[in-house]
């Protein structure tokens, strides 16, 4: 068995760059899916605007399976505390750290932290509701890896631990130029952990996806609208009907998905353009 895993730091990252598999993924009732969302998706706001990303992301992902019985939790790992939400297959985790806006330079709402500065200058990054606090870039990326694992033994408690693939946006910067910053933050923290581990990787274009053509067939575009739909909607519901699809972004990126693939065993080297491998 596989676990698919799709780490992003925003709520609707997965769905934009690679809704289409995930959407393959919450088909396929047989084989458990988890999404990882490394930050709060704040934009430096106070006004219920995360809370409502986070509710209206489990809601999607609920409906798009048939409304089964939702469970919430709060984990520890590795000493912080978690937002856990399981339903069906599906397991959602919520790490809610500061959002640290395009160029990673925080907002004044959380001391202008981010996982940038985490990263490049050790500064510590609280979550938003105060939950927990990542005081080095190691606690953050070992945090990331024991999620998986955690959930790879929740998969088959009796059996060997199942097998991982990850889903993130690429962290090439050659490759993927003109990213958020807390998206190129999250892809280097998993790429940190994940090739070490065994695990098979995709890495997906992000923002400079907008330049290419759109390559999903009719189907696949369906399905990765109706998740972004189901999210705008719960999104227009909690916080008023301006904030509900984002057709500009589903513009941009809604028919478009770029990939490129890499087996359990090979490495991740960094500095490297990996453009002609994209499909």
């Amino acid at each position: 068995m596989t676990l698919h895993v799709h780490v992003v730091a925003h709520q609707d990252d997965w769905m934009l760059f690679h809704g289409e598999e995930a959407d393959r993924h919450l088909a396929d009732q047989s084989r458990p899916v988890v999404f990882i969302h490394t930050t709060a998706g704040d934009a430096g706001e106070s006004d219920g605007w995360w809370e409502a990303r986070e509710l209206a992301t489990v809601m999607a992902v609920r409906q798009r399976l048939g409304n089964p019985p939702l469970t919430i939790s709060r984990p520890r790992v590795k000493g912080h505390g978690l937002q856990r939400y399981s339903c069906g297959h599906a397991v959602l985790y919520f790490l809610r750290c500061a959002d640290g806006g395009k160029q990673g330079r925080g907002f004044g709402a959380h001391r202008h932290r981010s996982l940038s500065r985490l990263r490049d200058q050790g500064k510590a990054l609280p979550a938003v509701d105060g939950s927990s606090r990542y005081r080095s870039w190691e606690d953050l990326c070992t945090t990331l890896a024991r999620i998986v694992v955690r959930e790879r033994r929740t998969c088959q408690p009796r059996q060997a631990a199942a097998d991982a693939w990850i889903h993130c946006g690429d962290y090439a910067a050659s490759t993927n130029p003109g990213d958020h910053a807390d998206h190129q933050a999250t892809a280097e923290a998993v790429r940190q952990f994940a090739a070490a581990a065994g695990y098979g990787r995709t890495w997906y274009l992000t923002y400079c996806s907008r330049n290419q053509p759109a390559n999903l067939s009719a189907a696949e575009a369906e399905a990765k609208l109706e998740l972004f739909r189901l999210y705008g909607e719960e999104l227009g519901r909690l916080m008023g009907a301006a904030a509900g699809l984002n057709a500009e972004e589903w513009a941009w990126w809604g028919l478009k998905s770029y990939s490129r693939e890499l087996p359990p065993g090979s490495e991740d080297p960094a500095g490297q353009d990996f453009a002609s491998t994209m499909r």
